[in-house]
């Protein structure tokens, strides 16, 4: 399971770069979400929407749970269904996640997604985002 970032006014390039990434799946499940919210008040909304079908899409979950990665703001809901439903996920994968600073803690999400920022910011060597971007938008088998 892929969340891509949530775009607002519907622009995203999340399809672009997750689609190397799917052609490479190809035969094997693969379900790709990526949120559209066309204004920053529907926000709530769309994401319990989007929880809610993040559910049906796990109810079968083998016994171990599913993988589920989650780009950019697509992290952050990722995050938040691991949270809410760890007997569903056995691995998380948060690429990109956004940086929320000093933003005031509303949730145990944004607490680890706060402390994730600064051992990502120290622990990650420039030019490793780039080089991955790449690989999951290249055609062929490396």
């Amino acid at each position: 399971m892929i969340i891509a970032g949530i775009a607002l006014g519907g622009l995203s390039p999340a399809a672009t770069v997750f689609s190397g990434l799917a052609r490479r799946l190809s035969g094997r499940r693969l379900v790709m979400l990526d949120p559209v919210i066309y204004e920053r008040t529907d926000c709530a909304d769309v994401i319990e929407r989007e929880l809610q079908w993040l559910d049906l899409q796990f109810a079968d979950a083998p016994g171990a749970g599913w993988p589920l990665v989650g780009y950019s703001a697509g992290a952050s809901l990722a995050l938040l269904y691991a949270l809410r439903r760890p007997e569903r996920v056995n691995q998380l994968h948060l690429l990109e996640p956004p940086w929320l600073g000093n933003a005031p803690s509303q949730s145990p999400a944004v607490d680890l997604l706060q402390r994730l920022d600064g051992r990502f910011v120290q622990a990650c060597a420039s030019d490793f985002l780039p080089a991955f971007v790449r690989s999951l938008m290249a055609d062929g088998e490396h």
